[in-house]
């Protein structure tokens, strides 16, 4: 009897074992390889959890979300599915929790805390920033940028001080921002300098100027 016992308690082991080996060996469909993404080839990536992220993007779309609980509930079905199938799910949800979807109007708002000069930069060497001392190679590398947060809208944004940064998720950080000069309504009249980020300055038919810094502080605009 005491054999017995033995020997079932050899084969639950044996069991459990196969378990906890098939778990481990369980391979995520969302994987990267040769910098791209093996659910999508038109995403690059660094890493597996891009890819993941990429699938639930695709899956529950920020932008058309008809409200925040709808595609929170979306984002959350989608982790726990892939997570089961043992990808890398971590910051997923919270990170859906903390962005702008499904909510009409708000933007992500984000804050020029400093500029500074690039001194000493070469097409071959790195220069220094002025303000942060940090390694560069044009004066818009030594932006620093606080946010983001949600903001109701563009407008309460700017009125801040801030620049509005796109829609998505306070985890997705600042775009970078651009002094661009928008073209006035009125003929004849010069444009405005503003600080928006690059899409937006050319989805306003602005222009500014490469590696310069963003702030407006002396810029004319024609």
């Amino acid at each position: 009897m005491k054999r017995l016992g033995c020997v079932i308690g050899s084969m639950l082991l044996s069991a459990t074992l196969m378990v906890v080996s098939a778990a481990a060996q369980q391979q995520c469909p969302d994987t990267c390889g040769d910098g791209t993404c093996s659910n999508n080839r038109a995403v690059s990536c660094t890493s597996d959890a891009q890819c993941v992220a990429a699938d639930i993007d695709a899956a529950c779309p920020c932008d058309t979300a008809s409200n925040h609980g709808k595609h929170q509930s979306c984002v959350v079905h989608l982790r726990n599915q892939l997570r089961k199938e043992g990808c890398p799910t971590a910051r997923i949800a919270s990170c859906s929790a903390r962005s702008t979807c499904g909510k009409a109007g708000r933007v992500l708002c984000c804050t020029v805390t400093s500029t500074g000069t690039c001194t000493g930069a070469t097409s071959t060497t790195a220069g220094t920033c002025s303000n942060s001392g940090a390694s560069c190679a044009t004066d818009a590398d030594c932006t620093v940028l606080s946010g983001p947060h949600i903001s109701r809208d563009a407008t309460a944004c700017t009125d801040r001080g801030g620049f509005s940064s796109g829609t998505g998720s306070v985890c997705d950080g600042c775009q970078q921002p651009v002094a661009c000069c928008v073209p006035s309504s009125t003929a004849g009249q010069p444009g405005t300098c503003e600080i928006l980020t690059a899409t937006d300055c050319a989805t306003a038919n602005g222009t500014s100027t490469p590696g310069a810094a963003p702030t407006c502080s002396g810029v004319t605009c024609p």
